[in-house]
Formats: structure tokens, sequence, C-alpha cells
């Protein structure tokens, strides 16, 4: 993890976004809590800063189970 979590929302950058998603992205956590963080990280960005997020809602999107 980044030091990035640790910042108020408002504060974010671009480039701060763009690590957050890539890690999303490569989905390769230790664990599932830290994935968690991550996506609830950017589901909080997504309302504070949706023009910072935008790039990414993909991440966002849940899966519906077929079952």
């Amino acid at each position: 993890m980044t030091t990035t979590l640790h910042k108020p929302l408002d504060s974010w950058t671009l480039e701060d976004v763009t690590v957050l998603a890539e890690r999303l992205e490569r989905d390769q956590y230790p664990n599932v809590t830290d994935a968690l963080e991550d996506w609830h990280l950017l589901k909080a960005l997504q309302y504070a800063r949706p023009e910072l997020v935008a790039p990414y809602s993909h991440l966002l999107e849940l899966e519906t189970d077929e079952d």
C-alpha cells in the first residue's frame, strides 16, 4: 500500500488515482482486505472527485452471479 491511502480525498491527483486503479487492475493483493480497501477508496473518490475516477469507473462495476 502507498501512503496515498491516508490523504484527504480532496488532495488526490490524477496520478494518485492512476496508481490506485493500476493496483486494482493487476489484482495481485496479498489478501482480500487490501483489495477491498482500495476498492472502497476508489468508490469514495468517485463521489468526492468524479472527474479523476471517470476513466476507471469500470473497476467499480459489480459483477453479477449468473447462477
